[in-house]
């Protein structure tokens, strides 16, 4: 299909936008920003990720807070 086929080409070109929500203990400051750290899994906890890792993906992940 159509959508199949513009889907494949975003994942081949990088250009997917993934969002997602998260809930956090405490509220993140400031309230939005920038992280542009590479992420790779994390050593100590093979099925996390993190942005302190051997070996990493360069990643920017923009962040808000939408709710306190």
């Amino acid at each position: 299909s159509e959508a199949h086929r513009v889907l494949g080409e975003q994942f081949e070109r990088h250009s997917i936008v993934r969002i997602y929500e998260a809930l956090t203990w405490k509220v993140p400051r400031p309230s939005d920003g920038v992280i542009a750290l590479s992420i790779g899994r994390d050593r100590q906890h093979p099925t996390r990720y993190s942005a302190d890792s051997g070996v990493a993906k360069p990643a920017i992940t923009e962040y808000q807070v939408l709710q306190k």
